[in-house]
């Protein structure tokens, strides 16, 4: 994944920006790496939810504690992390901002997860033999 970072409180990016990185998502996309990508609102309109003892709280941005702000994401797939990093390397955010190069770790669907193992079940004693009892088990005389 490819995050898209800013200073806080910049200014919009300019259109002729805007009009470069869609040229350049565009040739990702051609070249079947590009596999989503999208802008987020400004941290102004943004909203933390920290849930703390049972109870959320919710706290509208913007944030005096962020001095980055994430401007965008893109899911990029490449066969290593030296391709993603040229890919941030060519990238038209990085002459004004920063674009941080993150693997995505994948998560299995909870039915594509393995089925827990069940404990073996005890056998019974065959005939004529006594079954051991656990020293929990064992009575005292």
């Amino acid at each position: 994944a490819l995050l898209f970072k800013g200073q806080k409180g910049e200014p919009a990016p300019e259109p002729a920006g805007m009009e470069e990185m869609g040229k350049f998502a565009a040739e990702l996309a051609r070249q079947k790496i590009l596999k989503r990508g999208f802008p987020l609102a400004v941290d102004a309109e943004a909203a933390c939810v920290p849930v703390r003892g049972g109870k959320s709280f919710v706290s509208d941005g913007p944030f005096a504690e962020s001095k980055e702000v994430i401007a965008g994401v893109w899911i990029v797939d490449v066969a290593s992390r030296d391709a993603a990093l040229e890919i941030a390397r060519r990238c038209p955010h990085a002459r004004v901002g920063t674009v941080e190069v993150r693997q995505v770790v994948p998560m299995r669907p909870p039915s594509a997860r393995r089925p827990r193992k069940k404990s073996p079940a005890r056998k019974a004693p065959r005939k004529g033999k006594r079954a051991k009892k656990s020293p929990a088990r064992r009575k005292k005389r």
